[in-house]
């Protein structure tokens, strides 16, 4: 991103936190108003809530970093969120980056973070995060439903799984895997960008939907049914972008974003300790 921030963007940013107990905190309707967002309701249904879901995925309790703290704004009691710098800078990381204010603090977070570890993680990487993890819940709800359907075998499950990237990718999971240069061990998904997942994703979501819709059922109807729907999103993709699936391009592996987002949460940690934090020096840099 290009943006380039000014020392009085970083201290308008910095001037909505408070100190307490040593640790800086933001409220949630502070950032958005600062980033041009109107409606609480809205912003902590799309915004917050995709934020709190990184925590989660690093084995982290949400509400270490996104804390309900009710208060009275113009003598009305609010629902509000305490936010410490490494939520704030997930929340930006899902806010809408056409608003400016959001563009400037997306910049300005990442740059923190990236003098304590010197790995930028941009808007892309955070919510690969997220997305690889509703796939994982959408998984395990797929799974339920073939299992009621009439595929109880690990081996029929596997069976079924192929055909829905059968369908998408015109060729089986171990092809994929090869061509990708994917480990066997490892799910494709985790080296899928944010496009590809959310394609996979949709598959997934509507593959369950028709097996409840049209109440199909045995492994041969079920497998099936996965390979029609993978078709189905492979032919939208295609006529959308003029991009096969299996022709987009491999993405850095979720478990090392996983892992900068875990420094980045550290890093933040000891920027706060410092005293410039507007000019995003801190006194100590990690190069982990």
């Amino acid at each position: 991103m290009d943006t380039e921030l000014s020392g009085s963007d970083f201290s308008s940013f910095e001037s909505l936190g408070f100190d307490e107990d040593g640790k800086r905190y933001w409220y949630a309707r502070d950032v958005m108003s600062f980033f041009g967002y109107a409606d609480y309701r809205t912003f902590a249904s799309k915004v917050i809530s995709r934020a709190m879901v990184v925590p989660t995925t690093l084995g982290m309790p949400s509400f270490d970093f996104f804390r309900s703290c009710p208060r009275d704004i113009d003598g009305e009691r609010c629902d509000d969120f305490k936010m410490d710098r490494f939520a704030c800078f997930l929340t930006a990381m899902n806010a809408d980056p056409e608003r400016p204010a959001v563009a400037l603090v997306q910049t300005y977070l990442a740059g923190l973070a990236a003098t304590v570890h010197q790995i930028w993680l941009d808007a892309e990487a955070v919510q690969r995060v997220e997305m690889r993890d509703d796939i994982t819940q959408r998984e395990n709800s797929l799974e339920a439903v073939v299992r009621s359907a009439g595929i109880n075998e690990s081996k029929d499950f596997a069976f079924f799984k192929n055909a829905g990237y059968r369908g998408m990718y015109n060729m089986n999971l171990s092809r994929l895997r090869e061509i990708r240069l994917i480990p066997s061990d490892r799910s494709p998904l985790d080296f899928m960008g944010r496009q590809e997942l959310a394609a996979n994703l949709f598959r997934e979501s509507q593959v369950e939907l028709k097996i409840n819709t049209q109440n199909i059922r045995g492994p041969r109807h079920l497998n099936d049914a996965h390979l029609a729907v993978g078709k189905e999103v492979r032919r939208a993709m295609i006529r959308n972008t003029g991009i096969a699936p299996e022709d987009l391009p491999k993405h850095g592996d979720i478990r090392d974003v996983k892992k900068h987002l875990k420094h980045t949460k550290r890093g933040f940690e000891k920027i706060d300790g410092t005293k410039d934090v507007s000019k995003g020096k801190p006194e100590d840099s990690d190069t982990e």
